[in-house]
C-alpha cells in the first residue's frame, strides 16, 4: 500500500466516530428546541389569556360607569332627566361617550406578566443559540469530511505521479494528469480512455468522489486548495496564483516577494533577452518542478 493512502487511512480513522457524535449533539440539540419552542408558546398562550382577561375587567367596568353616571338608554322621568340634557342639544348617547375614552391602560401588564414575557424572551435567546449551535456543528462536520476528500484526492494525484515515475503506470496519451483533473472538476466531457487500476482503486472509484465541479483548482498540480499555500506575487500569473508548500518545496512561508516557478522562468528569459516567450518559460518551469530548491524569492 502507497504510504499516501496509509496516511490517508490512518488521518480518517476516528472520523466516523467523530462524526456519529456530531450528529448526536445536533439530534440532543434540536429535542432541546422543540421542547423549549413548546414552552414559549405555553407562555405566549398564558399573556394571551392574561391580556382578554384584562379588557373584559376593563370593559365591564366602562360600561357600569356607564350606567351610574348618564343613564342614556333610559332616561328616568324625574328632574333630573332634563338637567341630563344641554340648552339646544339631546341627552349624550353611548356611542359619544365612548368616541371621548383615551386608549386603554397598560394595566394588564402585571409583575406576574412581565415576568412571562422576559422569560419569553430569555427562551427565544436561547433557541437561536442553539439552533446557530446547530448550524456550527453541522458545518464542522461538512468540513471534516471537504477536508479529507480534498487530502485523498490530492495523495491519489501524487500517487498517480509517482507510479508513473517508477514505470508502473503507462503514459496516458491524452495529457498529463493534472490538466485531466481539471477538465473533470469544470465538467467536460471524459476521455474514452480505459480505466486502469491502482493497486487495487480503479479511476472509476475515484472519479465517484463527490466533487463540486465549480471548485477551483491551482498550484502546479492543478489541484484543490487544501492545507497552507503560498501565493505568486506576479499581478499577471496564470499558472495557478496559489501553490501548496510541498509542490513548490517549500516548509514555511518566504520572506518577501515570491514569484512561482512559471513567473520565475519567465523573468530570467525576459532578462537574458531571449526569444521563445511563454514556451521557453513553461519548459525551464517543467524541468525546475523535481529540484529540491524552492522557487525565488523576489527582494
Amino acid at each position: 500500500m502507497s504510504h499516501y493512502l496509509r496516511e490517508h487511512l490512518d488521518a480518517v480513522g476516528e472520523l466516523p466516530q467523530k462524526l456519529r457524535e456530531t450528529m448526536t449533539s445536533i439530534g440532543l440539540l434540536d429535542d432541546r428546541v422543540q421542547s423549549i419552542s413548546a414552552l414559549i408558546d405555553s407562555d405566549i398562550g398564558e399573556v394571551a389569556r392574561a391580556r382578554q382577561r384584562y379588557y373584559a375587567q376593563f370593559d365591564s367596568s366602562n360600561n357600569s360607569g356607564d350606567d351610574d353616571s348618564g343613564g342614556e338608554s333610559h332616561p328616568p322621568r324625574t328632574g333630573r332627566a332634563k338637567k341630563s340634557r344641554t340648552k339646544k342639544g339631546a341627552p349624550k348617547t353611548r356611542p359619544q361617550a365612548r368616541a371621548t375614552k383615551g386608549p386603554v391602560p397598560d394595566g394588564w401588564r402585571t409583575p406576574e406578566i412581565r415576568a412571562l414575557e422576559d422569560q419569553i424572551n430569555s427562551r427565544i435567546d436561547l433557541v437561536l443559540r442553539m439552533a446557530d449551535e446547530k448550524w456550527r456543528l453541522a458545518q464542522h462536520a461538512y468540513d471534516r469530511l471537504d477536508v479529507n476528500i480534498r487530502r485523498l484526492d490530492a495523495d491519489l494525484g501524487r500517487m498517480e505521479t509517482d507510479l508513473r515515475r517508477q514505470g508502473l503506470l503507462p503514459p496516458r496519451e491524452v495529457s498529463a494528469t493534472p490538466p485531466s483533473r481539471k477538465r473533470r472538476r469544470s465538467g467536460a466531457e471524459k476521455t474514452d480512455e480505459p480505466e486502469s487500476d491502482w493497486l487495487g482503486l480503479s479511476l472509476s472509484e475515484r472519479d465517484d468522489l463527490p466533487v463540486d465541479p465549480n471548485e477551483p483548482v491551482y498550484c502546479l498540480c492543478m489541484q484543490v486548495s487544501y492545507g497552507k499555500m503560498v501565493g505568486c506575487d506576479n499581478p499577471s500569473c496564470d499558472n495557478g496564483e496559489w501553490f501548496h508548500f510541498g509542490c513548490v518545496n517549500l516548509t514555511k512561508r518566504p520572506p518577501g516577494r515570491w514569484l512561482c516557478p512559471g513567473c520565475t522562468a519567465q523573468r530570467r528569459q525576459s532578462r537574458r533577452g531571449g526569444g521563445g516567450g511563454a514556451a521557453a518559460a513553461a519548459a525551464a518551469a517543467a524541468a525546475q518542478v523535481d529540484t529540491a530548491s524552492p522557487w525565488s524569492v523576489v527582494n
